[in-house]
């Protein structure tokens, strides 16, 4: 995976992460959007999948990938109801590995 970074005039490096499926821990869904961080903090979020960009911006653009921002403990229980919804989870049954 490639990065794109680039300094702004105070030195703090800013960029953008695009994504489909934003988590949003509030509200136990997944939204469409922007995130925009510089240095270790999620400074802006825009909430649209045709965010309003200067042409060379730069971001990477996670496409339906799921990002859950925010995390500063790996060890985290999400909303798995969420994930469901977002059909970036789904539900399994089965009695083995071969019925399922």
């Amino acid at each position: 995976m490639r990065y794109i970074l680039f300094k702004g005039d105070d030195g703090m490096t800013t960029w953008y992460l695009k994504s489909n499926k934003i988590f949003d821990s509030v509200t136990a869904t997944t939204y469409a959007g922007v995130l925009t961080i510089t240095g270790e903090r999620i400074t802006a979020i825009e909430r649209t999948s045709t965010p309003i960009l200067a042409t060379d911006t730069p971001v990477v653009d996670y496409g339906d990938q799921l990002v859950l921002p925010g995390f500063i403990d790996a060890h985290q229980h999400i909303y798995l109801s969420a994930l469901v919804h977002a059909q970036v989870l789904h539900y399994v049954s089965g009695v083995t590995p071969a019925d399922v």
